[in-house]
C-alpha cells in the first residue's frame, strides 16, 4: 500500500476527479496504523470467546474449575485434556500456555524439573510440545516442585490418577517369573479411588497365597503400612452381583524357613458399609531388626470359598522410612473427567519475607531443586541484573525473622495487565507467579518501578511496609519502536502529498 501510495502520488499528474484515490490509500494506511499503534484494536477483537462462542458451553467441569480458581490458580491437564491454550478460551490460566513456549527460560524450566521423564536424544510430545498427553505421575519431589512453583491447582484426567506405584512395582519386579504356573497374571498395579481418594494397589485376583517381597529390616523398615480394600464396583456398580469378601493375611518369613503371622483381617463391604473405605494398618517389624526377610502377601476367598468379584488389593504398602512421594490429590469432580485437587501450592500473587541471592540462572534452578529450601517461606533472586539499590533492599528484609508465604490480592489479570493490592507490614519481595518475558512493565502507586527476576522465571517487586497497588502492564520496546516507525512514514506521505499538490 505504501509503494502504491507513493506512486499515484508521485507519478504523473492526474485529474481532480482521481486524487481522491491516494488521500483514500493514506487514509486506510492511517487507520492501519491506529489499529495497531495507537489503539489496542487486536487484542480487541481477538478477546477470548464468550459462553456463546464456546465450543464447551455446558461441559459441567468448566464451569467448576472457573468457580474455584477465584484467586487465579493455575489448572495442567494429562491424558491431553484441555490441550495448551484451550483454557485460556475459558479464562482459566493453564501451566502450558501456548504463549509461554516461545520463551527459552520457559522451556528449560520444564525441561529441568521433568527431567526424569525426559531420555537423553528424545522426541515427542513432552519435549517438544509440552500438551501433557503422555506424562507419567508426579511422583517425584521434583516434579512436585514445579506444580508449586507454577501455583498448580488441579489436575485434570480423563483416567484415575495416582500419586506412584511406591513399593508396589518392587513387589511385581521381584516376582517377574518367578509366579505359580498358571498364575502370572493374578498380580497387577491398579488404582483404586475410594471416598475421593485414589491409590496404587497390590492387586489379587483370583486371591494369591504368599506372594513373596524380600527386605532388609533396618530403622528405615521397621514399620511397614498398608491400606486394605475392595475395588469399588464390588459393592457399588453393575459388578456388584456376587462375591463374600475377602480375607487378607500377611506373613514373614525368616533366613531359616520359619513363618511367623504378622496380621489378619477379613472384610466384605459388600454386606458391611463400614468397611467401604480405606482400612489403615501398621505392623511392627522391629523383632526382624537387623534380618533379611521375605513378606508374605495372601488373600483369601471369603467364607463361603467363592472367588468372585474378589478384587482386593493391599494399598499404598510403605515402610516408615519411605520418603513421601507427594501430597495425596484429593479427587474433587468426577464426572465426564476426574478432577484432582493439589493443596500444596503457591499463590499467584505471593508475598516473601526471607530472599536468597545465588550467582546466576543456573544457580536459582539448584537452589529450587533443593529438598532443603522451603519455598513457601523463601524465595531465590539470581543476582545478575541486581542494582546497589535491589541488594540495599533484601538485606533490609533479610534482617526480619521469616514467615510463611502470604497471598497478594489480584484485582484484574489480563493478557497485557495484572493489578495486585499488596498490604504488608514489614519489607517483602511480591513475586507474581507469571514469567519474566521482556517488554512487561511494572507501576507501583501510579509510579514506575522496575522488578527483578524471582525464582528463575517469575518478576519480583520488592515493597516497602505499606498497602500498595502494583500494576504489570505489557509495553514492550518493540511497541513504541513500531509506532514511531508508522508515524514518521505516515508524516512522509503527508509531506509527500502536500509537496506533489503543490508542484502539479
Amino acid at each position: 500500500m505504501l509503494f502504491l501510495a507513493t506512486f499515484l502520488l508521485l507519478g504523473p499528474a492526474r485529474s481532480a476527479s482521481a486524487t481522491w484515490l491516494p488521500a483514500a490509500l493514506i487514509g486506510l494506511l492511517a487507520a492501519e496504523m491506529a489499529g495497531n499503534y495507537i489503539y489496542p484494536v487486536y487484542y480487541v477483537l481477538t478477546s477470548p470467546a464468550g459462553d456463546d462462542a464456546n465450543p464447551y458451553r455446558g461441559a459441567p467441569y468448566i464451569d467448576y474449575l472457573r468457580a474455584k480458581t477465584g484467586a487465579h490458580e493455575r489448572v495442567v491437564g494429562l491424558d491431553g485434556v484441555l490441550s495448551p491454550n484451550w483454557a485460556s478460551s475459558f479464562q482459566l490460566s493453564d501451566i502450558r500456555g501456548v504463549d509461554a513456549l516461545y520463551y527459552r527460560k520457559y522451556i528449560d524450566l520444564i525441561r529441568f524439573f521433568l527431567r526424569e521423564d525426559i531420555l537423553p536424544a528424545t522426541r515427542g510430545d513432552l519435549v517438544i510440545s509440552f500438551t501433557g498427553a503422555n506424562w507419567r505421575p508426579f511422583d517425584s519431589p521434583l516434579k512436585q516442585r514445579l506444580l508449586q512453583l507454577s501455583s498448580v491447582k488441579f489436575l485434570l484426567s480423563s483416567l484415575p490418577y495416582w500419586p506412584g506405584p511406591g513399593r508396589i512395582q518392587e513387589v511385581i519386579r521381584q516376582n517377574e517369573g518367578r509366579l505359580l504356573r498358571g498364575r502370572e497374571n493374578l498380580i497387577e498395579l491398579r488404582m483404586f479411588t475410594i471416598s475421593g481418594e485414589t491409590k496404587a494397589v497390590l492387586y489379587e485376583h483370583p486371591p494369591y497365597e504368599r506372594l513373596p517381597f524380600r527386605i532388609a529390616i533396618t530403622p528405615a523398615t521397621r514399620e511397614f503400612s498398608f491400606s486394605l480394600a475392595m475395588q469399588p464396583e464390588v459393592y457399588d456398580g453393575t459388578y456388584a452381583v456376587c462375591g463374600d469378601g475377602v480375607e487378607f493375611r500377611l506373613e514373614a518369613r525368616d533366613s531359616s524357613g520359619r513363618i511367623r503371622p504378622l496380621y489378619d483381617r477379613y472384610i466384605d463391604p459388600k454386606h458391611n458399609l463400614a468397611e467401604r473405605r480405606w482400612i489403615e494398618a501398621t505392623v511392627d517389624m522391629s523383632p526382624y531388626m537387623g534380618q533379611n526377610i521375605e513378606l508374605l502377601f495372601t488373600t483369601t476367598p471369603g467364607p463361603a470359598g467363592n472367588t468372585c468379584m474378589d478384587w482386593a488389593g493391599w494399598g499404598d504398602p510403605r515402610f516408615s522410612g519411605d520418603a513421601t512421594a507427594q501430597p495425596a490429590f484429593r479427587l474433587a469432580y468426577d464426572h465426564e473427567i476426574k478432577i484432582y485437587e493439589y493443596p500444596d501450592y503457591l499463590p499467584r500473587a505471593a508475598l516473601f519475607s526471607s530472599v536468597d541471592i545465588v550467582p546466576d540462572n543456573q544457580a536459582a534452578l539448584a537452589r529450587l531443586a533443593d529438598p532443603s529450601l522451603d519455598i513457601f517461606q523463601t524465595a531465590i533472586v539470581s543476582a545478575t541484573g541486581l542494582d546497589p539499590a535491589d541488594l540495599a533492599a533484601i538485606r533490609s528484609l533479610n534482617r526480619v525473622p521469616p514467615e510463611r508465604v502470604r497471598a497478594a490480592g489480584i484485582r484484574s489479570c489480563a493478557s497485557q495487565e495484572v493489578t495486585i493490592d499488596a498490604a504488608v507490614e514489614r519489607p517483602a519481595l511480591l513475586v507474581l507467579n507469571d514469567s519474566d518475558y521482556p517488554g512487561w512493565k511494572v507501576y507501583v502507586d501510579g509510579r514506575r518501578s522496575h522488578w527483578i527476576t524471582a525464582n528463575y522465571l517469575f518478576r519480583g517487586v520488592l515493597l516497602q511496609p505499606g498497602r500498595h497497588l502494583v500494576r504489570f502492564a505489557y509495553e514492550p520496546a518493540s511497541f513504541a519502536t513500531g509506532a514511531a516507525i508508522s508515524g514518521a512514514g505516515l508524516m512522509c506521505l503527508v509531506g509527500l502529498g502536500l509537496w506533489r499538490r503543490r508542484t502539479s
